[in-house]
């Protein structure tokens, strides 16, 4: 089955606003969309016509429009706008992290179609709607779906560790350095 026969895509292209916003919101930016499944939220004054503007909701599939080499999945209760070139995925057909495993996994293949030597286009309507989303029974979807987000899991994990140990590692080196007076 193709992915237009069991989601509703949208599209956030919001347009400026004439008016100034004077409230604060909250907002994703495809800035905002980082690997393994991090999403930020940010809380700030973005001059877009709200009317003009798509929320997420949980379980909501993000897709940045340019040059997307992963997908998130929007997992908060805020109420939250998306800012330019972001792309909803929403689906109650399939397990959510099963289509976002499929979507990851074909994203190299799309963006070998937008780009070529001159300039970038971004992902389109048609090209997503033609991923195909292979038919299997519910519980093997969830395992997949949960193996994918494990693995997500895991390498945010890894990737904390990592900065822990490059701040362990520049304490003890400073340390050492301002302890260099006292070692005769």
């Amino acid at each position: 089955m193709k992915l237009k026969d069991i989601c509703t895509l949208l599209f956030s292209i919001p347009i400026k606003n004439k008016i100034p916003i004077i409230e604060k919101k909250f907002w994703i930016t495809q800035a905002d969309l980082k690997e393994n499944n991090v999403t930020e939220i940010n809380e700030t004054y973005i001059d877009f016509d709200l009317k003009t503007c798509i929320k997420p909701v949980k379980n909501d599939i993000l897709i940045k429009r340019n040059n997307p080499t992963y997908v998130n999945i929007y997992d908060d209760d805020k109420e939250t706008y998306l800012g330019n070139n972001l792309v909803i995925v929403r689906t109650k057909q399939v397990d959510i992290n099963y289509l976002a495993f499929i979507i990851e996994q074909q994203l190299e293949k799309l963006n070998a179609l937008t780009n070529n030597s001159t300039f970038s286009k971004a992902l389109n309507r048609e090209m997503l709607e033609q991923i195909e989303v292979m038919e299997i029974d519910a519980s093997k979807q969830k395992i997949i779906g949960e193996i994918w987000l494990l693995n997500k899991k895991k390498n945010q994990l890894m990737e904390n560790l990592m900065l822990k140990e490059k701040l362990k590692q520049k304490i003890t080196q400073q340390k050492i350095y301002n302890n260099l007076g006292e070692i005769k």
